[in-house]
């Protein structure tokens, strides 16, 4: 059971109700879990993870911060992107701008999204509230354009909305480059930003609240399950969003109730689903046993956040655990069969691999098959490495550069000619 917890997978319920033997119990099994670790198949992050993991926990009501670490530090956002569509869909249906039971029609962009999604087809209409609800409580990306093009022009202006009211919100950290919280360059955030959305959220909207804390939910004749696995299963838990990229690894911004307080912990940056899982558990239960690790009592605005420009998120996951498997070396001297990518040409073989890596993440699952290749070369002296997608149709290329473009990743498709001339700069 706790496992399921910890893990994401299975569906167990623990309630405050039943038997006093039961909930003796229970209390024993969490405090032995948390107190000691005791998890099968589970190996407690190494200390550099730890050290590069960004989190905070807060009280909701008085946004008093209990415990951080690097909470001022961007990170990729991956689906915590949804909490904050969430929050200007909510706020159009208060206004009366739109109803949850108006239909929208789903358009051909946002039946493209890559999974994680609810299966939409373009042309097909479903109801505005039961997009909204796919969202928030699956993390559809489709369902998530869907709700975003039912507001604005396009996915693009929404972003631009999201990122104006973070400002107004006091999120400085924050910007946004699409609805899904897939990998764009501009889809970062902070620990401290997102705990400050969290609290915005469950203040603003109190009626609505159940939206986040739904187990399941239905779009059309479609029924789709909760990507939170505290959910039902970590007594108080009051959800909130998940969110997951190779950019961005794990993260979880989670709301508890106990005792009539409300903490919310944010976790950014984690390398499994069950480590996630594990520290917004210990950081809760810490909050509400009354731990505080804060050497002086602030509110979560006093957090200072990075600079801009200070430097870009780390990305946590690396090609072992993401991306493409097949990615080969080849000479200098390679002839490629077929249209190519270009990716770009560096000094350090690191480089090449993690800008294959950021691309393979955002291609499709069809695309990703595609065969990755970084060529080895020497001029004047320096060793150079050219990450390139090779073995392409003349279209696909295109498609492929379209897609990387709109995450803001360089690209260049070339064909056979250019791909094969021996005195291209990039060789």
């Amino acid at each position: 059971m706790i496992w399921a917890v910890l893990s994401g997978e299975g569906r167990g319920r623990l309630e405050y109700g039943g038997p006093w033997r039961l909930r003796r119990m229970i209390g024993l099994a969490w405090a032995m879990t948390l107190s000691f670790g005791l998890l099968s198949g589970f190996s407690a992050p190494s200390q550099a993870a730890e050290e590069n993991l960004s989190y905070i926990v807060i009280d909701a009501e008085t946004e008093t911060v209990l415990d951080s670490h690097n909470a001022g530090s961007p990170r990729y956002t991956a689906s915590l992107v949804k909490l904050m569509s969430a929050y200007l869909a909510l706020e159009a249906l208060d206004a009366g701008l739109i109803s949850e039971t108006q239909q929208v029609k789903v358009s051909r962009h946002a039946a493209a999204q890559p999974p994680t999604k609810a299966g939409l087809r373009s042309g097909e209409t479903v109801r505005f509230g039961e997009a909204l609800a796919a969202s928030v409580v699956a993390s559809a990306n489709d369902a998530a354009v869907v709700v975003a093009e039912a507001l604005t022009a396009n996915e693009a202006v929404f972003a631009a909305r999201m990122t104006d009211k973070a400002r107004r919100l006091g999120m400085s950290g924050t910007r946004f480059g699409n609805a899904s919280g897939l990998p764009h360059r501009d889809n970062v955030t902070t620990a401290r930003d997102m705990a400050i959305l969290g609290a915005a959220i469950l203040r603003r909207f109190t009626e609505r609240q159940s939206l986040f804390a739904r187990t399941e939910t239905r779009i059309g004749t479609r029924r789709l399950s909760t990507t939170n696995a505290l959910l039902g299963s970590f007594p108080g838990a009051a959800g909130l969003k998940t969110g997951f990229t190779c950019w961005s690894g794990y993260n979880i911004v989670a709301a508890a109730e106990r005792g009539g307080r409300t903490l919310i912990a944010v976790v950014l940056g984690s390398q499994t689903k069950a480590a996630r899982n594990l520290k917004a558990i210990r950081l809760l239960q810490a909050g509400f046993r009354g731990t505080r690790t804060e050497p002086r009592l602030r509110k979560v605005g006093f957090v200072q956040n990075a600079a801009r420009g200070e430097g870009e998120p780390p990305e946590i996951l690396s090609a072992p655990h993401c991306g493409s498997s097949g990615v080969r070396t080849a000479s200098a001297t390679q002839r490629f069969r077929g249209w190519g990518v270009l990716l770009g040409t560096f000094t350090e073989r690191r480089r090449a691999e993690n800008v294959m890596r950021e691309s393979f993440a955002l291609l499709t699952p069809a695309q990703q098959k595609t065969e990755g290749t970084i060529l080895s070369s020497r001029r004047g002296g320096i060793r150079r490495f050219t990450a390139l997608l090779t073995g392409l149709p003349p279209r696909e290329s295109a498609r492929i550069c379209r897609r990387l473009r709109e995450a803001r990743v360089y690209c260049l498709a070339m064909g056979p000619t250019a791909l094969n001339n021996p005195r291209a700069a990039w060789r």
